[in-house]
């Protein structure tokens, strides 16, 4: 049935240092985005979100992407949100999700990038689809017994998504997300969220245990199907590639680079 190529947690501006000189930077992203493709690119490219903080570079991105694969399929993560600077904010009317609405609209003439919002496309018999999903607080409350407040709290003191996104709450967003989700899930073979639907498989452990609040999401009543799927996610930063009872679970995330050295897109073939 062929396969996909997939990479989350780009962060493009981290990479690619915002510059005034448009043109150099443009170039910049551009190289940077070549290296990322792997030698025999599939005809597919799937992003679990977090292309980066600003729109222009994530634009030059697709720009390059789009003349590799014949579709690219995204979801909005966390950071494809943030409104880093005032000029930021003041631009966007201080609301978050307007920054999605440019994204989608600098790349309208680009037809084969695809944003899924709760959206699905079948290519070559394999139907992909998804949302960005968001977290739901549930880790703390459920495995160490903490009150919502207080995770809450936790959330405020440690997220930087408390300071960056503007607009709407995290649990508002998650049921909305949520909703999307449910109206897809059961028609799809391969599923795209940035925030990942289970905390077993996380890195962090007993005192950093508090991100899982902020990084996943109790998706264990989408597990219960007995058809196949890959699941495709991101937002922790992990390498991971683990079949869990009918589930694949996929993480292939460039992170920071202080995380790394480059690395190529992931080459994920589908039986």
């Amino acid at each position: 049935m062929g396969g996909f190529d997939v990479m989350s947690d780009i962060h493009i501006d981290i990479w690619n240092k915002m510059d005034n000189n448009l043109k150099k930077m443009e170039n910049r992203v551009k190289n940077f985005t070549v290296s990322l493709i792997p030698d025999i690119p599939n005809k597919t490219l799937v992003i679990p979100g977090d292309l980066g903080n600003y729109n222009l570079p994530n634009l030059w991105f697709f720009q390059v992407v789009s003349k590799y694969y014949e579709n690219v399929l995204w979801v909005a993560g966390n950071h494809d949100y943030y409104l880093e600077t005032k000029t930021q904010k003041k631009k966007y009317n201080y609301i978050s999700d307007n920054r999605i609405i440019e994204m989608k609209n600098f790349t309208k003439d680009l037809t084969n990038i695809h944003y899924l919002n709760g959206d699905k496309i079948e290519l070559d018999g394999v139907v992909f689809g998804g949302t960005g999903m968001w977290y739901d607080f549930q880790y703390s409350q459920q495995i160490e017994g903490l009150l919502e407040e207080d995770v809450w709290s936790l959330w405020a003191k440690k997220s930087n998504d408390r300071h960056q996104i503007r607009g709407f709450l995290p649990m508002e967003k998650f049921k909305k997300e949520r909703d999307k989700l449910k109206q897809v899930i059961n028609e799809l073979d391969v599923i795209i969220t940035h925030v990942g639907p289970n905390w077993s498989l996380t890195p962090y452990k007993d005192e950093d245990s508090h991100y899982n609040n902020y990084y996943y999401f109790n998706g264990y009543e989408f597990f219960n199907n007995k058809k196949e799927k890959i699941w495709c996610f991101g937002h922790a930063h992990t390498e991971l590639d683990i079949k869990i009872e009918n589930t694949r679970f996929i993480s292939h995330c460039l992170g920071y680079p202080r995380e790394g050295l480059i690395k190529k897109f992931k080459q994920v073939k589908i039986k």
